[in-house]
Protein backbone atom coordinates (compact mmCIF):
# COMPACT_ATOMS: atom_id res chain seq x y z
CA UNK A 1 0.00 0.00 0.00
CA UNK A 2 2.80 2.39 0.75
CA UNK A 3 4.28 1.56 -2.55
CA UNK A 4 1.12 2.78 -4.56
CA UNK A 5 0.82 5.88 -2.42
CA UNK A 6 4.32 6.63 -2.94
CA UNK A 7 3.68 6.15 -7.04
CA UNK A 8 0.64 8.12 -6.52
CA UNK A 9 2.14 10.87 -4.94
CA UNK A 10 5.04 11.19 -7.55
CA UNK A 11 3.04 11.12 -10.43
CA UNK A 12 1.43 14.21 -9.33
CA UNK A 13 4.24 15.90 -8.18
CA UNK A 14 6.05 15.05 -11.74
CA UNK A 15 2.90 15.84 -13.84
CA UNK A 16 1.90 19.24 -12.19
CA UNK A 17 5.08 21.02 -13.45
CA UNK A 18 4.15 20.18 -17.07
CA UNK A 19 0.91 20.64 -16.55
CA UNK A 20 2.02 24.64 -15.70
CA UNK A 21 4.13 24.74 -18.76
CA UNK A 22 1.70 23.81 -20.92
CA UNK A 23 -0.62 26.39 -19.46
CA UNK A 24 1.91 28.96 -19.75
CA UNK A 25 2.28 28.29 -23.14
CA UNK A 26 -1.05 28.12 -24.10
CA UNK A 27 -2.13 31.91 -22.45
CA UNK A 28 1.55 33.25 -24.72
CA UNK A 29 -0.01 32.09 -28.26
CA UNK A 30 -0.52 34.78 -30.81
CA UNK A 31 -1.86 35.15 -33.92
CA UNK A 32 -0.40 32.87 -36.62
CA UNK A 33 0.12 35.22 -39.74
CA UNK A 34 0.95 33.72 -43.08
CA UNK A 35 1.97 35.52 -46.13
CA UNK A 36 0.39 34.08 -49.36
CA UNK A 37 1.26 37.00 -51.26
CA UNK A 38 3.80 38.32 -52.23
CA UNK A 39 4.98 34.80 -52.03
CA UNK A 40 8.26 35.99 -50.15
CA UNK A 41 9.22 38.18 -47.51
CA UNK A 42 12.15 39.95 -49.88
CA UNK A 43 10.29 40.70 -53.11
CA UNK A 44 11.05 42.87 -56.15
CA UNK A 45 9.06 45.11 -58.03
CA UNK A 46 9.09 47.52 -60.47
CA UNK A 47 8.24 51.10 -60.83
CA UNK A 48 4.30 51.20 -61.51
CA UNK A 49 3.98 47.68 -59.96
CA UNK A 50 1.03 46.36 -58.34
CA UNK A 51 2.16 44.92 -55.22
CA UNK A 52 -1.07 41.97 -54.31
CA UNK A 53 -1.08 42.09 -50.36
CA UNK A 54 -2.97 38.41 -49.09
CA UNK A 55 -1.94 36.82 -45.94
CA UNK A 56 -4.20 34.29 -43.68
CA UNK A 57 -4.45 35.17 -39.77
CA UNK A 58 -5.21 32.55 -37.55
CA UNK A 59 -5.28 31.49 -33.75
CA UNK A 60 -6.93 29.41 -30.92
CA UNK A 61 -8.38 32.85 -29.74
CA UNK A 62 -10.66 35.26 -32.23
CA UNK A 63 -8.33 37.66 -34.34
CA UNK A 64 -9.98 40.94 -33.65
CA UNK A 65 -7.80 43.49 -35.44
CA UNK A 66 -4.87 43.39 -38.26
CA UNK A 67 -3.24 46.23 -40.12
CA UNK A 68 -0.65 46.46 -43.44
CA UNK A 69 1.85 49.37 -42.88
CA UNK A 70 4.36 50.32 -45.04
CA UNK A 71 7.62 52.46 -44.60
CA UNK A 72 9.80 53.50 -47.11
CA UNK A 73 13.77 53.78 -46.15
CA UNK A 74 13.52 57.07 -44.52
CA UNK A 75 10.93 55.46 -41.78
CA UNK A 76 8.06 57.53 -43.03
CA UNK A 77 4.51 55.95 -43.14
CA UNK A 78 3.51 55.91 -47.00
CA UNK A 79 0.60 53.25 -46.75
CA UNK A 80 -1.39 52.04 -43.14
CA UNK A 81 -4.61 49.85 -43.66
CA UNK A 82 -6.33 48.39 -41.34
CA UNK A 83 -9.03 45.47 -40.80
CA UNK A 84 -11.06 44.29 -37.99
CA UNK A 85 -12.10 40.64 -37.37
CA UNK A 86 -13.97 38.29 -35.38
CA UNK A 87 -12.89 35.16 -35.89
CA UNK A 88 -9.97 32.39 -35.59
CA UNK A 89 -8.81 32.15 -38.96
CA UNK A 90 -9.05 35.27 -41.49
CA UNK A 91 -7.58 36.40 -45.15
CA UNK A 92 -7.28 40.01 -45.84
CA UNK A 93 -6.52 41.19 -49.14
CA UNK A 94 -5.13 44.15 -50.69
CA UNK A 95 -2.82 46.30 -52.98
CA UNK A 96 -1.12 48.92 -53.23
CA UNK A 97 1.16 50.54 -56.78
CA UNK A 98 5.03 51.83 -56.36
CA UNK A 99 5.86 54.64 -57.85
CA UNK A 100 9.76 55.74 -57.58
CA UNK A 101 12.44 57.85 -59.41
CA UNK A 102 15.28 55.50 -57.94
CA UNK A 103 16.20 51.97 -56.66
CA UNK A 104 14.18 52.40 -53.43
CA UNK A 105 13.52 49.37 -50.53
CA UNK A 106 10.47 49.60 -48.67
CA UNK A 107 9.40 47.43 -45.49
CA UNK A 108 5.97 46.14 -44.97
CA UNK A 109 4.94 44.84 -41.36
CA UNK A 110 1.50 42.85 -40.94
CA UNK A 111 0.48 43.23 -37.65
CA UNK A 112 -2.29 40.86 -35.90
CA UNK A 113 -3.78 41.03 -32.71
CA UNK A 114 -6.08 38.61 -30.39
CA UNK A 115 -9.01 39.55 -28.63
CA UNK A 116 -6.82 39.19 -25.52
CA UNK A 117 -4.50 41.65 -26.70
CA UNK A 118 -1.40 39.72 -27.83
CA UNK A 119 0.01 40.81 -31.15
CA UNK A 120 2.51 39.48 -33.66
CA UNK A 121 4.21 41.13 -36.70
CA UNK A 122 4.90 39.78 -39.83
CA UNK A 123 8.18 41.88 -42.00
CA UNK A 124 8.05 42.28 -45.56
CA UNK A 125 11.54 43.78 -46.85
CA UNK A 126 11.03 45.19 -50.74
CA UNK A 127 12.96 46.02 -53.17
CA UNK A 128 11.59 48.63 -56.13
CA UNK A 129 13.57 49.57 -59.40
CA UNK A 130 12.88 52.15 -61.69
Amino acid sequence: MKIQEFLIFFIVIISFPVFLASECQRNNEYPLIQLIEPKTQSPLFYNGDTMHIRYKVSDVKIVSYSSIEIKNSKDSTIYLNSFNGASNEITFADTFVFIVNDHSNFIMTIKAKNIKGTEHSLPVFIHVMP
